[in-house]
C-alpha cells in the first residue's frame, strides 16, 4: 500500500518529467515509475 508520501512523489515526478514537444506537453508514466523505483527501491 502506498503512503501519502509515495503518492505525492508520484504526482510530482509525473509533472516534473513532462516534456514540451511541438507546443504540446507530453507526460510519460515510464519515466515517473523509474524515478519512483530509484527513490523507493524497497517497495
Amino acid at each position: 500500500m502506498f503512503t501519502q508520501v509515495h503518492k505525492t512523489f508520484m504526482i510530482e515526478s509525473y509533472l516534473r518529467n513532462g516534456r514540451e514537444v511541438e507546443g504540446e506537453w507530453q507526460y510519460f508514466v515510464s519515466d515517473c515509475l523509474e524515478e519512483f523505483r530509484n527513490e523507493f527501491p524497497n517497495l
